[in-house]
C-alpha cells in the first residue's frame, strides 16, 4: 500500500511540475492576423503567436533519485534491487534539460560505487536518455545508458572487468531538482 501511494505521489509531483512549466508559457503578443496579398488570391496568415512565447532558460542546482528492479541478461545478478542518486547541476532551454553530476549507487551490477551520470530530456515530449558509469567498490566498472518516459525508464547496465555481466533495469525516476525549478521559476 504505501509503495503504491508513494508511486502516485511521485507521479503527481512530476505532472505538477509538468503543467507548472506549460502555464508557464504567456499568451501570444498579437494573434494572428490574416493579410490579403492581391485581389482573387486567398487570404494567408502570418504566424501562429508561438514564435513570440517566452521559453525559459536558466541554471540550478540538481537532484535525482532513480529505484529499480534489475533482471540479469548475463551472468548472476548480485542484487535484483537497484537504486541512485545524483546531485549536481541542471540547465534548461527549453524544451531541453541536460542535468549531470556525480553519482552514488546501490544494487544490480554495482553493488556499491559512486560514478557520474548526464541526462537529457525533451520537456515537450517527456522523452530522456541518459548515460553514465560508476566504479565498484570490488573495482570494476559499470557502464549504464537508459531511455525513458516522463518518470519511467528502461536501463541497460553492462559490468567489465572480472565478473563481466549485462543487466536490465526497470527503473522510477524521481527528478526533485527540476521540480523545484520548475515551481519556482515561473
Amino acid at each position: 500500500m504505501r509503495t503504491r501511494l508513494a508511486v502516485v505521489v511521485v507521479f503527481f509531483l512530476f505532472n505538477v511540475a509538468q503543467v507548472a512549466a506549460q502555464s508557464e508559457v504567456a499568451p501570444a503578443t498579437h494573434p494572428a492576423t490574416p493579410t490579403v496579398p492581391s485581389a482573387g488570391a486567398p487570404a494567408q496568415f502570418i504566424g501562429d503567436g508561438a514564435a513570440f512565447l517566452p521559453q525559459r532558460r536558466g541554471a540550478s542546482w540538481d537532484f535525482q533519485l532513480e529505484g529499480g528492479f534489475a533482471v540479469a541478461l548475463k551472468n548472476d545478478l548480485p542484487h535484483h534491487w537497484f537504486g541512485r542518486a545524483r546531485a549536481g547541476m541542471l540547465i534548461l532551454h527549453e524544451p531541453l534539460l541536460l542535468a549531470f553530476g556525480p553519482t552514488i549507487e546501490l544494487g544490480g551490477l554495482v553493488g556499491l560505487g559512486v560514478g557520474g551520470q548526464l541526462d537529457i530530456v525533451d520537456l515537450a515530449t517527456g522523452m530522456s536518455i541518459e548515460a553514465g558509469g560508476a566504479f565498484a567498490t570490488d573495482g570494476a566498472f559499470v557502464s549504464h545508458v537508459s531511455l525513458g518516459y516522463a518518470l519511467f525508464g528502461l536501463e541497460w547496465q553492462q559490468r567489465f572487468g572480472e565478473g563481466s555481466a549485462a543487466a536490465l533495469v526497470f527503473k522510477l525516476r524521481v527528478p526533485i531538482g527540476w521540480v523545484v525549478y520548475a515551481s519556482t521559476h515561473r
